[in-house]
C-alpha cells in the first residue's frame, strides 16, 4: 500500500461521471468534481491516514441498496439483483486500494487467463468471441463440443468473509494491508431504498457489495483457485458466469468427462459455501448438422439432475446446438421492432437528432453487441435484421419504404453502417486491439507470416488452416483474413478513436458491397 499522491486522487475524481448520484449521504459526484482542487488535497491526507492505520472508516461502509429486476416474476424477490450505491468518498478510496491490489496481483499473473469479468482490456465481447471460436474449431475438426453452463446462486452475496480473508492471507496480503481489507469487510451496513421508501439498516455478515469498486476484485480473488482444479473441461469465466467446454470425436466420451467434472465442481462450491442452482444449470452439445445427433439425457448428480437443452442464453447471446444463430437473430428482431414503431410515431414532431439518439441507444446497441460472433451467419439469415435496420433509418429521415438501401447508407445516414459492414468493423477493431494494445486480454494467438520473398501485403497474419465452412467462421481464420485486407495506413493508426473513424470512412466508401 504505497502512499497516495494528490495527482492520483485528482485523476480518480476527474474520471467520475458527473450525472451519478450519491449514496446514503446524497452527495453527488458533480459536487466533488466542481471542487476538485480542494477535495483532492483533503482526501489524499485523510486516505493516507487510513493506509497508515489499516482501519477502514465505518461511515464509508454504509450502502444504499437498489434492487434491479433481472427476469421472471417481478413479485419474486430472488429475481432482483441488489446493487449497492456507495458514497462518492468510498468509491475514491476503494479505487485507490483496487489499483494497488490489481498492480500487485498482475505482477505475478495471478488471475486465471480465461477470466474475462472485471478486468482491464476485457469484456463480454472477448469472452464470446473466444468461446464461439472454440466451438467453430471443434466443428471444423468434426468434433462434438459439450458446453456445461453453471448457474451460481447469488455468488457475490454469499462470499464467506472468513474464507476470503484466509485466501487473501495465503496470496500474500499481510500486515496493514490485511488489516485494512479485514476492516473493509467487517461491520458493513446496508438499507434498501425503493420508490422513495427506505428500510431499516442492518449489518451485512457475508458477501461483497455489488456496485462497489473493490467488491468485484475480491470476488475474482476468491474464485480464482477454481482454475487449479483437476478438470477435463476448459473453463471460461465472466465473473460468476462459469462455463466448461469438452471437445471429443465421440459424444459419449465428452459426457463422461462432464459427469466427472460436475462432482469435483460441486464439492469445490460446497467447500467455498457457494450454492449451485441445478435447476438453471444446463448443458448443451454443440455439433455440426453432419454429425450424428446426440440424445440429451439429464445428468444425475448427488442432489438433483442437470438438463440438456438445444439452445441456451449466455452473456446476452442465444446459442443453439448447430450455431446457426437463428434463435439469436429472432430474439434481436423481437427486441428491436418495438423501437422502430416508437421512432415512426415520434418522427412527425421530434427532431432528427433525438430520433438518432433513440436509434443508437435502443436499436444500434443491440445490433452491434457480439456482432463479431453472429455477423458471419450469412446474408440470408442476417437479412431479417438488415430489413429492420433499414426501416429504422428510413423512419428517422422520413423516407419512403421503397427508398434504395445503398442510397440510404451512402448519402443520408453518414454515421450508420449496415449489418455486414458492422461485422467487418467489429472484427477489424478487435484485431487491432489484440495486436496493437498490450492491455487487451486475448487468449487467441495471432502470428505473422515469416518469409523472405516480397508479397503484395507486408507482414500478413497467419490464418487458421480450415477444413470446412465452419472453420471459415472462426475468429482464428476470419480475423486475420479481414485484418490483412485492411489498408496499411489504417493498421498503423495510433489509437482506438482514430482507427474507429478511419474504419468507418473506409467501409462507407464501399457501402454497396455490404448490402
Amino acid at each position: 500500500m504505497s502512499p497516495i499522491s494528490v495527482t492520483e486522487t485528482y485523476n480518480i475524481i476527474n474520471s467520475f461521471d458527473n450525472n451519478k448520484g450519491g449514496g446514503y449521504d446524497n452527495i453527488p459526484n458533480n459536487v466533488i468534481k466542481y471542487n476538485i482542487e480542494f477535495f483532492s488535497h483533503l482526501l489524499t491526507d485523510l486516505f493516507n491516514v487510513v493506509f497508515e492505520t489499516g482501519i477502514y472508516p465505518d461511515c464509508l461502509k454504509i450502502a444504499k441498496v437498489s434492487p434491479i429486476f433481472k427476469s421472471g416474476d417481478c413479485k419474486v424477490v430472488s429475481n432482483y439483483r441488489p446493487i449497492s450505491v456507495l458514497s462518492v468518498f468510498d468509491k475514491i478510496l476503494e479505487k485507490l486500494i483496487a489499483n494497488r491490489i490489481t498492480e500487485y496481483l498482475n505482477a505475478f499473473n495471478f488471475f486465471y487467463c480465461h477470466q474475462y469479468g472485471f478486468r482491464q482490456g476485457s469484456g463480454t465481447d472477448n469472452a464470446l468471441i473466444e468461446i464461439t471460436d472454440l466451438i467453430y474449431r471443434a466443428f471444423d475438426n468434426q468434433e462434438y463440443m459439450c458446453g456445461l453452463f453453471l448457474d451460481l446462486h447469488k455468488a457475490f452475496d454469499c462470499i464467506d468473509h472468513r474464507l476470503l480473508l484466509n485466501k487473501l492471507y495465503c496470496y500474500g496480503f499481510r500486515g496493514l494491508t490485511y488489516n485494512l481489507l479485514m476492516s473493509y469487510l467487517q461491520n458493513r451496513k446496508q438499507f434498501v431504498a425503493l420508490n422513495g421508501v427506505i428500510s431499516s439498516t442492518l449489518t451485512v455478515n457475508c458477501g461483497v457489495p455489488q456496485g462497489s469498486v473493490l467488491g468485484p476484485i475480491l470476488f475474482l480473488i476468491f474464485i480464482n483457485d477454481i482454475s487449479y482444479l483437476p478438470l477435463a473441461g476448459q473453463i471460461r469465466m465472466f465473473a460468476d458466469d462459469t462455463a466448461l467446454f469438452y471437445n471429443s470425436k465421440e459424444c459419449s466420451h465428452a459426457m463422461i468427462s462432464m459427469e466427472r467434472d460436475i462432482s469435483i465442481l460441486l464439492e469445490y462450491f460446497n467447500l467455498n459455501k457457494i450454492s449451485v442452482n441445478l435447476g438453471k444449470t444446463k448443458y448443451i452439445i454443440f455439433h455440426s448438422p453432419f454429425l450424428p445427433h446426440c440424445n440429451f439425457q439429464p445428468l444425475q448428480v448427488s442432489n438433483g439432475s442437470i438438463e440438456g437443452v438445444d439452445k441456451l442464453k449466455y452473456l446476452g447471446v442465444l446459442l443453439d446446438k448447430h450455431m446457426t444463430w437463428n434463435e439469436h437473430i429472432h430474439m434481436l428482431s423481437l427486441k428491436v421492432s418495438p423501437f422502430i414503431y416508437l421512432i415512426r410515431k415520434l418522427a412527425s414532431f421530434v427532431p432528427k437528432h433525438i430520433l438518432k439518439m433513440i436509434y443508437f441507444s435502443f436499436i444500434h446497441s443491440r445490433l452491434y453487441f457480439a456482432i463479431a460472433c453472429f455477423g458471419n451467419a450469412g446474408k440470408s439469415k442476417l437479412k431479417k435484421i438488415q430489413i429492420l435496420q433499414n426501416k429504422s433509418c428510413k423512419a428517422i429521415y422520413g423516407l419512403p419504404q421503397l427508398f434504395p438501401s445503398v442510397e440510404l447508407y451512402k448519402n443520408v445516414t453518414e454515421c450508420i453502417l449496415p449489418i455486414n459492414a458492422l461485422f467487418q468493423f467489429h472484427v477489424s477493431l478487435y484485431m487491432y486491439k489484440c495486436l496493437a494494445i498490450s492491455s487487451t486480454l486475448s487468449n487467441i494467438e495471432f502470428q505473422y507470416v515469416n518469409h523472405s520473398h516480397s508479397t503484395r501485403r507486408s507482414n500478413p497474419l497467419k490464418c487458421y488452416k480450415i477444413r470446412t465452412e465452419f472453420g471459415r467462421k472462426s475468429i482464428s481464420f476470419i480475423g486475420p483474413y479481414i485484418y490483412n485486407n485492411l489498408p496499411t495506413n489504417i493498421k498503423k493508426t495510433e489509437n482506438v478513436y482514430k482507427i474507429k473513424r478511419a474504419l468507418k470512412d473506409h467501409l462507407a466508401k464501399a457501402i454497396e458491397d455490404y448490402l
